[in-house]
């Protein structure tokens, strides 16, 4: 890449299986009551390593997942000046049907106001299940 040129990194939130089933836990699932599961989140807590279990083929392939530190230092480390983060989902993802309260208007400006106010926060970037760090090529 040139200098001055630009770079968009997308990461998976190392929190984010562990935020989706604690959303859906007690209504849709109870996968943190089994121990499968619950290794599988201790190890992507610990190490940011996610490895599918045989026992759930649908879950998404082996991969690495990170905080939101953890990209920016990879960009810095690599000869980029980070420039900006962004949430991709951010805080809001986990309302209760969010279909519906997305199509009625006056739910999704305040969603959309909750997003605005937080898209950048970094204390709470790892709750987005998805984020960006955009850097610039020195």
């Amino acid at each position: 890449m040139k200098k001055g040129g630009l770079l968009i990194a997308a990461g998976i939130s190392r929190f984010s299986t562990t935020t989706w089933a604690l959303s859906k836990y007690g209504s849709e699932n109870n996968f943190i009551d089994d121990d499968i599961y619950m290794n599988m989140i201790r190890q992507e807590l610990e190490t940011g390593e996610h490895n599918r279990p045989k026992e759930y083929p649908f879950f998404i392939a082996d991969a690495y997942f990170h905080t939101t530190n953890e990209l920016k230092c990879e960009l810095s480390e690599n000869g980029f000046e980070v420039i900006n983060y962004h949430a991709v989902e951010g805080t809001v993802w986990i309302v209760p049907r969010l279909d519906e309260k997305w199509n009625d208007l006056s739910s999704r400006k305040r969603l959309l106001d909750i997003i605005h106010a937080t898209e950048h926060e970094e204390t709470i970037m790892g709750m987005s299940p998805h984020f960006l760090v955009i850097g610039r090529k020195k």
